[in-house]
């Protein structure tokens, strides 16, 4: 996409700056305190950068991509990532489970190795090996009543399982559980799928790892600043003076299309790092951020940002990260207004929202773990509120959608992402 100049280059790609709508925020005191064709093996793993790029480490949303996508190509009924503490996995997502599965696992968080030696968990730890049951009935912990395993056959339904370790160096560091609601095995094209992904995975979580002490680092002792809900962080066209992330809140970064509307280009939860761009090409900010509700970021002057970067040129590599993805985002988003219908862009805007905040509680069902309002869900989508009123009405009548104490569910994923096509 070309570049309109210099001033016009900022946090999330090359954008008109706009005004702020007027009455909308209040300004930010700065002296106060206080994301061709490849093989489906990459395809697999392709949205984790993005994720992992935006979250600035938070590493939930990069499991549950992951999961969500091998879970998908391997043709599995459910897939649980799990990570290892000691002697225990824990889960760290689930994709597409039965309620029954999400159930049993807040009654049992942790499964103890030694605890259940007899579960594939168990010997793929002690083994390091793929552990693959075509018929969990027949499986020793079953016929031994060990309470996992029987509560997996005979509360959840899950009759097969292949499990796939997750190794860094010789440790197993976590396992990837896919599983099937009747017996039989998994081809063996899905399983070297699930082992490729597997390896692929934990080169993405130690990359988060690294970006989130790098991130924790740069901003150690940074200048903490409140905001009230509906107060500007910085406008557009203002001096980059410095770069900022979100500890707690939510912030959005918008502009305004020719005829004075508001665009959101992306909504800011913590551990996003927002104003970046400018501290690479000293332009004058793009957007303008806004506190969605009352939230604290955390500051970092442009001289304090080039003195980390002196001591840990890798930043700048993180960084560019940050931006391609954003602007690949933000070219989506662009594409999306210009070829796809009111419907269309409305559902990639919940899908979105989905994807960067949602938790899956059980049977594909997915809670966006941020209240966000319809005026701004119109704004992501760049159409009407009333079209969103009229849509969500649709969707909820058709159990595609709900909302619960302000947040909204994707109750049907699939058929969403039908709707986003249209």
């Amino acid at each position: 996409m070309p570049e309109r100049g210099r001033k016009h280059r900022d946090i999330i790609s090359p954008v008109r700056p706009p005004a702020v709508p007027a009455g909308r925020a209040k300004p930010h005191d700065p002296s106060a305190s206080g994301l061709g064709r490849e093989p489906a093996h990459q395809n697999a793993t392709s949205p984790v950068g993005s994720v992992i790029a935006t979250s600035s480490g938070e590493w939930d949303p990069a499991f549950e991509t992951l999961l969500a996508n091998v879970t998908r190509i391997c043709q599995a009924r459910f897939g649980v990532l799990h990570l290892r503490e000691g002697d225990t996995f824990r889960v760290a997502a689930v994709h597409g489970a039965p309620p029954a599965y999400m159930e049993w696992r807040k009654q049992l968080p942790l499964i103890g190795i030694n605890q259940f030696p007899y579960l594939p968990l168990a010997r793929l730890a002690r083994s390091k090996a793929v552990q693959h049951v075509s018929d969990l009935a027949q499986e020793p912990a079953y016929i031994e009543r060990a309470p996992p395993m029987v509560a997996l056959v005979e509360a959840v339904g899950a009759r097969s399982i292949l499990c796939i370790p997750m190794l860094r160096d010789a440790d197993v560091i976590g396992a990837i559980a896919l599983y099937y609601l009747e017996p039989r095995p998994f081809e063996e094209e899905r399983v070297v799928l699930a082992k490729n992904f597997a390896s692929r995975a934990v080169i993405a979580i130690e990359s988060a790892r690294r970006l989130k002490a790098l991130w924790h680092e740069l901003f150690a002792g940074a200048r903490r600043i409140k905001l009230s809900a509906d107060q500007v962080l910085f406008s557009a066209g203002q001096e980059g003076d410095g770069c900022y992330r979100v500890d707690e809140g939510l912030l959005k970064a918008s502009v305004a299309d020719p005829d004075g509307a508001e665009r959101i280009l992306a909504i800011l939860g913590p551990g996003s790092v927002v104003g970046e761009l400018s501290m690479l090409d000293y332009a004058p900010r793009s957007a303008s951020v806004v506190a969605l509700r009352n939230s604290i970021v955390s500051f970092v002057s442009r001289l304090g940002f080039e003195k980390f970067g002196q001591s840990r040129p890798e930043l700048y590599r993180y960084v560019a990260t940050l931006l391609a993805n954003r602007l690949r985002d933000t070219n989506d988003s662009l594409a999306a207004t210009s070829f796809l219908s009111i419907k269309g862009r409305f559902a990639r805007a919940l899908l979105r929202l989905a994807e960067e905040f949602g938790r899956e509680v059980g049977e594909g069902r997915i809670v966006i773990r941020q209240k966000v309002s319809q005026a701004d869900l119109a704004a992501m989508a760049g159409v009407a509120r009333e079209n969103v009123n009229r849509l969500l009405h649709d969707w909820t009548s058709r159990s595609l959608v709900s909302r619960h104490a302000g947040y909204y569910c994707v109750e049907n994923l699939g058929e969403l992402q039908r709707e986003a096509e249209d």
